[in-house]
């Protein structure tokens, strides 16, 4: 049974938690442990908590039955130290990890409350929790730590990490958890935790005791370390990994091709086991902090790496931890699956029988899928075909020159827009950042009912031509039909049904590439902006009007789909740099998603949201999306500034090697 559950994160987790039971080996001690499984997918067009009831107990009769997630939470939080061994940059698992950072600090304040521990006058008598990540090398802690006290967003994080990081991770997943240790830095602290790269090349070439002594030396090692020897058990697992090979299986034995690269493993795992007990011994016995630990799977299964380092120094955390373990839903492990005991015996077949420990929660997710996107497509283009239809309609023109002057509209390009104004759909303008030229070649990106291409369209000139692309037919239709009233179709203006992830142009063919809400309903935006530096000629220039999400929508709340679908605010710009745009620049100056416009006297001030600049009190014979509904009337009781914020992304795509070497 598949029930829904939000993580925030801009991302919705589709899961069923189920119960295995283990027992801890790794030479430490035993312990009754229940294992969960997660299934998990995130289908933009819902947004639920998950409402399994929780089947209480961790006998054997447990085994494979399901769990409510705050069950879990509780759990999760309810321990010491938490590890997450993950497949690295996945945003389910992100907002999984987040959602456990978030019960643990809950659980911190509750211990602190419940033992008159919480000391305003002293921030540093506080329980804290400690985020300790294999993605950053410990050369970083620096910038981590500079991150956390404000000094820098995460936009500069990510490029320094660029520059001096080794492990060369996607952060972009990251960014909301990031943001919110940032945010919550007087709790939560973010730790690096794997040794730079370099020391287990060195271990490779140089031999094991070279690479300990240069990294004792700089303390990524405790002085005591002489050798790198892994258990046999360990190896198994290593190799497994390494070849595909099943451990499982009978008749199954690990080869040997390996040994001489499992040291490099070790030392990366004894350098993070050390970190932590830097991090025990500096925070422990005054408070009683938490740990939430992120690696890599192959750092964590079946309790070996870290959690066997870490447990060797620790025993009396052996009893007081939890470890997660993620996989993907595939042909192996199909979470999909209606035939739960095949199920089972997959996952048996994966990570053993009962008692081969690979960990107390394993979370199998579903990442997006074309269909969940094509399905989110087809709800678009279905909303705004009966927007279309009902285009013709008179509106407000009054309303919309109020609309179209607050959100930076001249009265000169309200004037093109003509009477066609009253179907204005946007977030703000564009072209005061576009600048279009007499005689450039212009891409408008879902450009709806038309009136942004109309308006490039004079800027571009009779020697110029604007191409506006969108989802809609009808919409297309309508914007064709008006175009060809004011004698401009096919001269300079054409308007075609296409999807901005796979637009139907040759390469480089536009100088300006605008866009005016659109992005809001991408499903896949990092395609959508590549799409656009294809067809960006070199030294072109895109101006990109979106909604985006400051926070984490709350859960249990009906969001439209838009909302469901904005991009998290700080991932914009490193997601244009790492795709290639120079200059890339997020303008939010005019940001508000609500905001009051002036009627004839202040009394009579009209409160308008940001969404598609649509007002609620526009005439019922025209469709509209969202805006009005019926559906959506619970969100006026939420601060829309506070959760939201209209953004312009402003970029260029580098210029050609030859334009630039003729440069002065």
């Amino acid at each position: 049974m598949k029930q829904r559950l939000s993580a925030g994160l801009n991302h919705v987790l589709e899961s069923t938690l189920y119960k295995l039971v283990g027992t801890r080996a790794n030479g430490v001690t035993e312990k009754s442990a229940a294992t969960a499984v997660a299934t998990a997918s995130i289908p933009t067009t819902a947004n639920a908590m998950l409402s399994t009831p929780l089947l209480k107990g961790r006998g054997d009769d447990n085994y494979g039955q399901s769990v409510a997630l705050d069950a879990f939470l509780r759990d999760v939080s309810s321990k010491r130290i938490v590890f997450f061994g993950e497949v690295h940059s996945v945003p389910e698992q992100v907002a999984l990890q987040t959602a456990i950072l978030q019960s643990q600090q809950h659980a911190t304040q509750q211990d602190m409350t419940s033992n008159n521990t919480h000391d305003n006058q002293n921030m540093d008598s506080r329980s804290k929790v400690h985020v300790v990540l294999e993605h950053f090398s410990l050369d970083m802690q620096t910038d981590l730590q500079a991150f956390q006290e404000g000094k820098f967003d995460v936009t500069e994080l990510i490029r320094r990490y660029k520059a001096v990081g080794t492990e060369n991770h996607d952060l972009l997943p990251y960014i909301p958890l990031l943001e919110y240790a940032q945010q919550n830095s007087f709790q939560v602290k973010l730790h690096a935790g794997f040794l730079p790269r370099p020391y287990a090349r060195m271990v490779m070439r140089e031999g094991v005791e070279s690479a300990l002594q240069a990294a004792k030396a700089k303390q990524y090692l405790p002085e005591q370390l002489t050798d790198l020897k892994g258990t046999e058990s360990h190896y198994r697992i290593f190799e497994s990994l390494m070849t595909g090979r099943n451990p499982f299986e009978e008749d199954s034995e690990p080869t040997n091709q390996f040994r001489k690269l499992f040291p490099a493993q070790l030392i990366k795992d004894e350098s993070m086991a050390h970190t932590l007990h830097q991090l025990f011994l500096e925070n422990e016995p005054e408070r009683k902090d938490k740990y939430l630990v992120l690696a890599g799977r192959g750092h964590m299964l079946h309790f070996s790496g870290v959690p066997e380092k870490v447990f060797q120094h620790h025993p009396e955390l052996v009893n007081d931890s939890a470890l997660i373990i993620a996989q993907e839903s595939d042909g192996t492990l199909d979470a999909s699956s209606s035939d739960e005991p095949a199920f089972w015996k997959s996952v048996e077949k994966t990570y053993g029988p009962k008692g081969a420990n690979p960990g107390d929660y394993l979370f199998v997710y579903d990442a997006q899928h074309e269909d969940e996107a094509d399905a989110i497509k087809a709800e678009t283009t279905q909303a705004y075909n009966k927007v279309g239809e009902t285009a013709h309609l008179k509106g407000n023109l009054k309303l919309a020159k109020q609309v179209m002057t607050y959100l930076g509209y001249t009265d000169e390009e309200f004037d093109i827009a003509g009477e066609d104004a009253y179907n204005y759909q946007g977030v703000g303008n564009p072209h005061s950042f576009a600048k279009i030229q007499n005689g450039e070649s212009v891409l408008d990106v879902g450009s709806g009912l038309g009136i942004d291409s109309f308006i490039a369209a004079h800027y571009a000139g009779p020697t110029g031509q604007v191409t506006g692309l969108d989802l809609s037919k009808m919409e297309v239709k309508h914007a064709t039909e008006r175009a060809q009233s004011r004698d401009i179709a096919d001269q300079n203006l054409s308007f075609v049904v296409g999807d901005m992830e796979q637009m139907p142009f040759e390469d480089e063919s536009f100088d300006v590439v605008i866009s005016n809400g659109a992005f809001c309903l991408a499903p896949n935006k990092q395609k959508a902006f590549e799409e656009i530096y294809r067809t960006l000629k070199p030294g072109g220039r895109m101006a990109i009007y979106t909604s985006t999400v400051k926070v984490p929508l709350e859960a249990g709340v009906n969001w439209p789909v838009c909302m469901r679908m904005f991009i998290h605010h700080s991932e914009l710009q490193p997601l244009c740099e790492k795709i290639g745009f120079q200059n890339v620049t997020i303008d939010d100056s005019n940001s508000l998603m609500q905001y009051n416009l002036p009627g004839e006297d202040e009394g009579d001030a009209e409160q308008l949201s940001g969404e598609n600049g649509q007002h609620p009190k526009e005439k019922d014979e025209r469709n509209r999306v969202h805006v009005g509904s019926a559906e959506f009337k619970h969100l006026q009781d939420y601060d829309m500034n506070a959760i939201c914020a209209r953004v312009c992304v402003i970029a260029t795509k580098p210029k050609s090697p030859a334009a630039q070497a003729k440069e002065p």
